[in-house]
């Protein structure tokens, strides 16, 4: 009888680990199925990233009209906060410290604030692909190496080229 419960007492306490080898073999066993039913010599890091941000990019896509509109309403109501703040807040506190200090920073920021809003105008109205038709922008030099070339912006832009002595012979 005695040695039947110490044998019944060394099972019991080789159990778990027989169960965790048992376990563990079966992982293995998935490991492997999964591995050969799905994976292949050509999977990498950057298939698995794009793969798994395709949905992503599916949803761009789809509901652009709606996101593009929100992006702007919520770049302009950050931005008007921030001023609003500076204004509220920066202003009488640099006030007390250097009355021309302020001025400068007044005249400073508001030039920023107004190219930041022009250019965000201009790349909200601006159709993608179409640079605008300015004379100022007619030609533009590039230097590469010890070349000098005169190189048309538009035609740069729209990929042909009707330079004259071009390509060169």
């Amino acid at each position: 009888m005695r040695t039947r419960i110490k044998n019944l007492c060394s099972s019991l306490c080789a159990a778990p680990v027989m169960l965790s080898n048992h376990m563990w073999t079966y992982c293995q066993y998935f490991l492997l199925y999964f591995r050969s039913l799905f994976g292949n010599h050509h999977i990498n890091q950057s298939y698995v990233i794009d793969a798994c941000m395709e949905p992503m990019y599916w949803v761009v896509d789809n509901f652009v009209v709606f996101i593009g509109p929100a992006f702007v309403v919520l770049v302009v109501t950050l931005t008007s906060f921030v001023v609003f703040l500076s204004y509220w807040i920066g202003v009488p506190f640099y006030w007390h410290k250097s009355p021309a200090l302020t001025c400068v920073l007044i005249v400073v920021g508001n030039w920023i604030l107004l190219n930041y809003v022009f250019h965000y105008y201009m790349g909200v109205t601006t159709m993608p692909g179409y640079p605008p038709q300015s004379p100022a922008l007619t030609c533009v030099l590039i230097v590469v190496g010890n070349w000098i070339l005169l190189n048309y912006v538009f035609h740069y832009y729209m990929g042909v080229t009707t330079m004259p002595g071009y390509p060169p012979q």
